[in-house]
């Protein structure tokens, strides 16, 4: 989260930390077992916020700007902004920005819509510190949903939204454009996509903050297939990279995901995703988290996760890790063992 740090170094004082993830659909105000979905939803969210002051969400398939409205009713003193494919009497794409009270707290939040081929797939908040005084910079986020699929129309879809990349103010010290791209540098398929969106993205003097892990994982047949399509860029300058350290990084512990499945500490060692329809299926996603935390080379703060006592003593967190690890056993201190289900 963005770090109100006495420092007099404009660049010092900008540290924040964002996250994105493809939801998979909301399921707000549904019934039946997808109410059950919601409550899932909630608590995932609710255990992203504990580590990142933004949460930037895709395939929310909320219908309405109300329903965007509704749903900040779970998520007390946050800013909830989006864009939904409104009247078009399907629940389809949809794109929102979760910010943490700690960032309304310290920042302005303006948010940026773009229409056309955006709507429903871009949305853009700006950052704007309330004291001027207070050396924070301003900053922009923009979350970006692009069309599924590799048809020709599906492609023709992938390379309007990001055009609208361009429409995007210019107006902050820093910029974060994140979200599902649905393109992967590494599958052949992609190529030509891949080329338009680094065009684009050095048109915009945007980098990509490259990461290791694959960040979407799907059961076909009897295989686990996975793809790098969550990703994050930056604006970052030389001058600023000299300054700050920005690190993006898959969140594999993230409850209700996939990570669940791990039998290791990597992503890689998934070899096995049950059914949503069994009972073991708990995850409501496919996508994992993909977080990009910033901090000035000089901080003392870790890039990585920390658990102070503020978040050790949440509920939420009590609630994560007792149904995490509730079907555990201690073999000895370092190893704990899965319980066999009768």
């Amino acid at each position: 989260m963005s770090s109100c740090s006495s420092s007099k170094s404009r660049i010092r004082s900008h540290e924040t930390d964002i996250v994105t993830l493809n939801i998979d659909g909301v399921s707000y105000a549904q019934t039946g077992s997808s109410k059950g979905r919601f409550a899932r939803v909630v608590k995932l969210i609710s255990f992203l916020l504990l580590f990142f002051g933004i949460v930037a969400l895709q395939e929310t398939n909320l219908l309405s700007g109300a329903e965007l409205k509704a749903l900040s009713n779970s998520f007390e003193g946050c800013d909830i902004t989006g864009s939904c494919k409104e009247n078009t009497g399907q629940a389809t794409a949809g794109v929102a920005i979760i910010t943490s009270p700690k960032i309304c707290r310290d920042y302005s939040v303006v948010p940026y819509e773009p229409g056309g081929a955006g709507k429903g797939r871009i949305i853009s908040v700006k950052y704007t510190p309330k004291n001027l005084n207070s050396h924070l910079d301003s900053f922009r986020v923009t979350n970006i949903y692009l069309q599924s699929g590799n048809s020709k129309s599906n492609n023709r879809a992938k390379k309007a939204q990001l055009d609208m990349i361009s429409t995007i103010p210019k107006d902050t010290t820093y910029e974060y454009i994140g979200g599902d791209f649905n393109i992967s540098a590494d599958r052949a398929k992609d190529a030509k996509l891949e080329k338009y969106l680094q065009k684009k993205m050095q048109k915009n003097s945007m980098e990509e903050v490259a990461q290791q892990e694959n960040t979407c994982y799907r059961k076909e047949g009897d295989e686990v297939t996975s793809s790098k399509i969550d990703r994050w860029f930056s604006n970052h300058t030389i001058t600023q990279a000299a300054a700050l350290t920005q690190t993006a990084t898959v969140v594999s512990n993230s409850p209700y995901t996939v990570g669940q499945y791990r039998s290791g500490k990597k992503m890689k060692t998934v070899k096995y995703i049950p059914s949503r329809k069994d009972v073991t299926g708990t995850h409501i996603t496919d996508h994992m988290p993909v977080g990009i935390r910033v901090r000035a080379t000089n901080s003392k703060k870790p890039v990585g996760t920390v658990f102070d006592k503020k978040i050790v003593n949440s509920d939420i967190f009590k609630q994560t890790v007792s149904e995490r690890w509730a079907d555990y056993i201690m073999v000895n201190e370092e190893t704990y063992r899965r319980v066999p289900t009768t």
